[in-house]
């Protein structure tokens, strides 16, 4: 997991000059962030079900966030490093072998990278107590789970502090060198990698923090779309919080509309409610892991990871987003944005800190998309018949290519800088 500073540094600071052609850098156009008033209500309380009432709000640091890295991947092994045929016979049983499996690879990593955090030995549940984030854990993982090699697993990072002068990308590096060396990293389409954000002081959003992120994920979702690989973009486990929102999309609402009742939303509950239900975690966005003990916001629309370098530029992604967004994601701030590649980048390099984030990792993203591009999400669901899906679709099409000729009539009105 990864601590980062948030938007509210009192070191103002510019991106480094980009090399990739297609997006200039600019100067933050502000050196201070727009004031974040304090809900009535407080911050989203800590506790584990849905609260009734939120606490006084804490003291915290703007440029201190908690966030995690979740890749799921698949492992292979060389024979000789366990001592074992990777072909497991049938009276061995899969259990033993996946056990023994990582209790070895991960008494190798802890002996081999004694400086770095250290791995839990033990195989992690899905469903858990307790508190696993003080070391890098592997955990089952339904999705991808295999019952030979190459083994389908999620490895979950332990809790990074991500500010100034941290060195917690090393960290990551580390881990994942020792693994290249041992092991075949492979993924298959239903492998993912999830960024888990939160303040530090952990949980410590406002009210105001919510509704700007959720405002900035809903206007950027076409550039979004645009970086994100064609096999994760009509996903069921990470559906559109705008298109397939309960109550937005699914309600008829359009992108602005939805915007609008995002906007008005008087507490947080409402708030997360709209962005969706509080059943289902599997959004692009998910917000309800505010209501337990993780008390993050999770983005889980990129896909799995094989290298550090991978996984750490989707970390920066979804760092780089949520501290531009809850420093500029204002309505009206956004409205001044195109939702586009370039508008997206524009936004996030305004929030920049020096020796905390390292916008060149985003040049794996960015690079080679057209800086005017905007993708509309595709809707997915798995509650209808067919017929009711068909129907749906052909609406959602309909809903879809008016937001495209909004999006791409707002890009030729704006020009940069848009503030």
């Amino acid at each position: 997991m990864i601590s980062v500073p948030s938007p509210a540094s009192s070191h103002p600071s510019s991106l480094p000059t980009r090399s990739s052609p297609h997006i200039s850098p600019r100067r933050r156009a502000e050196a201070e962030p727009d004031a974040v008033p304090s809900s009535a209500s407080g911050p989203l309380s800590a506790t584990p079900i849905v609260p009734q009432t939120f606490h006084t709000p804490l003291k915290r640091s703007l440029i201190a966030f908690r966030a995690s890295i979740e890749p799921s991947i698949q492992l292979r092994h060389p024979a000789q490093v366990h001592g074992w045929s990777s072909m497991s016979p049938p009276e061995s049983g899969v259990r033993p072998i996946k056990i023994e499996f990582i209790d070895i690879l991960t008494a190798n990593h802890n002996r081999q990278l004694p400086a770095h955090s250290q791995m839990r030995r033990t195989l992690r549940p899905y469903e858990y107590s307790g508190n696993y984030y003080g070391k890098w854990c592997f955990v089952k993982e339904s999705t991808i789970g295999t019952v030979h090699e190459p083994w389908g697993i999620e490895l979950v990072s332990p809790i990074f502090w991500a500010c100034p002068d941290s060195a917690w990308r090393k960290d990551v590096e580390a881990t994942w060198q020792y693994l290249e060396r041992q092991y075949s990293i492979t993924k298959s389409a239903s492998c993912a990698t999830h960024i888990h954000i939160s303040f530090q002081p952990p949980g410590i959003f406002t009210l105001e923090d919510i509704r700007r992120i959720a405002l900035a994920i809903l206007h950027f979702e076409t550039a979004f779309e645009v970086l994100i690989p064609p096999d994760r973009r009509r996903n069921l486990y990470a559906k559109s919080n705008w298109l397939v929102g309960q109550h937005l999309g699914l309600k008829n609402k359009s992108r602005p509309e939805s915007m609008a009742a995002i906007n008005d939303a008087t507490d947080m509950i409402q708030l997360i409610h709209l962005m969706q239900p509080v059943y289902d975690r599997d959004y692009a966005w998910n917000f309800n892991n505010l209501f337990d003990s993780k008390r993050t916001i999770e983005f889980r629309k990129p896909p799995g990871s094989t290298t550090a370098d991978q996984a750490l530029a989707w970390a920066e992604l979804a760092l780089s987003f949520v501290q531009a967004a809850v420093r500029y994601g204002t309505l009206e701030k956004l409205q001044r944005v195109p939702s586009t590649v370039r508008g997206l980048y524009w936004f996030m390099e305004q929030a920049t800190v020096p020796s905390m984030n390292e916008p060149g990792r985003l040049e794996r993203l960015f690079d080679g998309t057209a800086p005017d591009a905007a993708l509309e999400p595709q809707g997915i669901r798995s509650d209808l018949s067919y017929r009711e899906e068909r129907q749906w679709e052909e609406a959602s099409k309909r809903k879809t290519a008016a937001d495209e000729r909004r999006v791409i009539m707002h890009a030729q009105t704006v020009q940069d800088p848009y503030w």
